[in-house]
């Protein structure tokens, strides 16, 4: 009898529940989404590893690199921990009753998201300075340093409503049992605080893109305009006026001799190589630079784009879930999975940046070339050692076997 209570107690505790049963079904529908995610999360840290390890013990110590390693730094948090936790919460729709974790989550998230972007600021003011204001005195590592920690500390500041509003909401599903999820907490829903906290991020976004696009844009125009006057210079001095071509006939017998005697000369000075040290090499550096400057700046911009584009839907759909009512439970299946993408667009910035400035970057490339012979050429000797190690212990065993024999 007891044999018999335990068993049917077992069978009973083993059927899921109808919220479960929701929640299940509600996951199938999100796994899309889900491997977005998973498959943002492997690229991210693949490649802001390789960055941050790149940038901060291979590449030469300057500005743009103490940015870009504090910018891959923080897409690597997001990749390690802030993408797992949104997996499991899309596993767990409908049954994510973890409030701690849930805080946890929402406050990371929005730290490295707006950390990111105030860093995007710091470069586009940094580039601005190095392309508009060549003259004046710019910034060093040290500085960089420190700007990233002040960055970091308003990210930390301006993220510190999130662990206060989020938390446990429950939500009716018309069955018998409330579904939990991970948004704003139930005892904050009908206050004025969430609407006020994502017109905030709206205008904290806004801002700083309206900043983004203004530095790029002077940037751009100061380009094109130092483009055309190089155009115009080139133009000058491959055309030659007529009052500078020499008149044979006014020439004498004299000067004709003094003048074969300055051609010989120069000529002779152009051949040993002293003319083009004073006049091509500064020229050359002077283009090599500046190449440089708007490659980076190229290089930055585009990464500035891609975090401009992958937050602005994370942004939109938030303000519109928390002003329309019931703006979430009308939506069919598809429309659900394409809410779901939308929350989860800011973690392309942090997947996609690491491989930008990779691939973008020559140096970058170089030393990632490096690094992936050294560890190539390193396993195939490994493995050729072992190959020789087991083809010795193979030959004493031959041997011992024969000497028996």
């Amino acid at each position: 009898m007891d044999n018999t209570t335990v068993a049917v107690g077992t069978f009973l505790n083993s059927i899921p529940s109808e919220l479960q049963i929701h929640s299940d079904l509600k996951a199938v529908l999100l796994i899309p989404v889900v491997v977005v995610c998973a498959l943002c999360m492997v690229v991210g840290i693949i490649g802001s590893s390789l960055v941050c390890f790149i940038c901060g013990l291979r590449l030469r110590k300057n500005v743009t690199n103490t940015f870009v390693l504090a910018l891959a730094s923080v897409d690597l948090v997001s990749c390690v921990v802030c993408i797992p936790l949104e997996i499991l919460e899309l596993r767990l729709p409908y049954m994510f009753d973890f409030p701690v974790l849930c805080k946890i989550l929402r406050t990371l998230r929005s730290v490295t998201t707006i950390t990111s972007g105030l860093i995007l600021v710091a470069i586009a003011i940094e580039r601005y300075n190095r392309i508009c204001k060549p003259l004046n005195k710019h910034i060093h590592v040290s500085q960089a340093n420190r700007a990233c920690i002040a960055v970091l500390m308003c990210g930390i500041i301006f993220s510190w409503p999130a662990a206060v509003l989020f938390g446990k909401q429950r939500i009716d599903l018309g069955i018998d049992e409330v579904g939990v999820e991970c948004s704003m907490d139930d005892q904050l829903l009908e206050t004025f605080y969430p609407s006020a906290y994502y017109i905030f991020l709206f205008l904290l976004y806004f801002s700083t893109s309206l900043a983004l696009c203004i530095l790029y844009s002077l940037i751009a125009a100061k380009i094109w305009k130092r483009r055309k006057v190089l155009t115009n210079v080139r133009n000058r001095s491959t055309s030659i006026p007529e009052s500078v071509i020499c008149d044979t006939k006014s020439v004498s017998s004299g000067d004709y001799t003094s003048h074969a005697k300055i051609v010989e000369q120069v000529s002779m000075n152009i051949q040993k190589g002293k003319f083009a040290t004073l006049t091509r090499s500064p020229s050359t550096l002077k283009r090599r630079r500046v190449y440089s400057r708007k490659r980076t700046t190229c290089i930055m911009f585009f990464m500035t784009l891609t975090f401009i584009v992958s937050c602005l839907p994370y942004i939109l759909i938030s303000i519109c879930r928390t002003i329309i009512n019931s703006f979430e439970s009308n939506l069919s299946n598809t429309e659900a999975v394409f809410f779901e993408l939308g929350l989860k667009t800011y973690i392309i910035s942090s997947a996609v940046n690491p491989y930008i400035y990779g691939f973008s970057n020559g140096q970058f490339k170089q030393e990632f070339y490096k690094l992936f012979i050294g560890v190539f050429c390193k396993a195939k000797s490994i493995t050729r050692q072992n190959t020789n190690n087991n083809s010795a212990k193979m030959a004493v065993r031959i041997n011992t076997g024969e000497s028996e024999a």
